[in-house]
């Protein structure tokens, strides 16, 4: 198992995602936001030169501040994230490679699907997601995480079982 890189305190237990987000923009608005108390800050990678705009960020933060990339769907992508700096990696699936290279790069992450309606209605979703938390809760001190600091993050429906 790759040893992970220590995940930051984060005051409001949020994250910024920053889509559409220019590197001329960049660090201003992240400087703004992370002074607002949100030191998570995500690029999604579909956004202008994203890698530049993480490069820039990660540089301009302090190194307590978790930044990265959404949207992250290939091993070369977690490793252009690395070289940017970036330390938070976030995978609108489950691709076994960008898990791996993301572990190599001492980032953690955890993927996690659930029931979908309308075949499993709802609270389906939201109690495969309770379970999941519960696990991870349980058992991401062995993998490098810690149980005490766990972001939750989810789209479209996602979003609303994470809020649940």
């Amino acid at each position: 198992m790759t040893s992970t890189a220590p995940f930051p305190e984060l005051k409001r237990g949020l994250v910024a995602i920053l889509r559409g987000l220019t590197p001329g923009e960049a660090v201003a608005v992240a400087q703004a936001i992370h002074a607002a108390g949100i030191e998570a800050i995500e690029v999604p990678l579909n956004s202008p030169e994203p890698f530049a705009s993480i490069s820039a960020i990660a540089r301009a933060l302090p190194p307590t501040a978790l930044v990265g990339a959404g949207t992250v769907l290939s091993a070369d992508n977690a490793d252009r994230l690395q070289e940017a700096g970036g330390r938070l990696l976030v995978s609108p699936n489950i691709d076994a490679a960008v898990m791996e290279r993301a572990a190599r790069h001492g980032m953690v992450g955890v993927g996690i699907n659930y029931r979908l309606a309308p075949d499993h209605p709802w609270p389906g979703g939201v109690e495969d997601l309770r379970a999941a938390l519960g696990w991870v809760r349980a058992n991401i001190a062995e993998h490098g995480g810690d149980p005490d600091r766990i972001v939750l993050w989810g789209h479209s429906a996602g979003a609303n079982h994470v809020a649940d």
